[in-house]
């Protein structure tokens, strides 16, 4: 969640019961996610949150500009790599796309 990788107990030994609690704990953990960062609350495609990297990058005061230009070009590069990916919802996100 939030491009962290989130451990939780499901506080149970049974796989059937864990199965069935873990959507609820990742609709929590998304919750959590969701308040702490709420510039990310309306972020639900990855052309969404495209336009957030592209802001941060563009007001980033300490980034160099070669480096401002290698993160665009790394855009740049995904967006050629992957064709649609821009309509995609980010939970639906995996690498079955990607063109070798």
């Amino acid at each position: 969640m939030g491009g962290k990788i989130v451990r939780a107990s499901t506080n149970t030994d049974s796989k059937t019961t864990a199965k069935l609690r873990l959507p609820d704990i990742k609709a929590e953990e998304r919750k959590k996610t969701e308040r702490a960062n709420p510039a990310l609350t309306n972020v639900k495609t990855f052309s969404d949150a495209l336009a957030v990297l592209e802001r941060r990058i563009k007001n980033a005061v300490r980034l160099r500009l070669g480096a401002r230009r290698d993160n665009f070009d790394n855009i740049r590069r995904i967006k050629a790599t992957w064709p649609g990916i821009e309509e995609m919802l980010l939970r639906d996100l995996n690498t079955d796309g990607i063109l070798d």
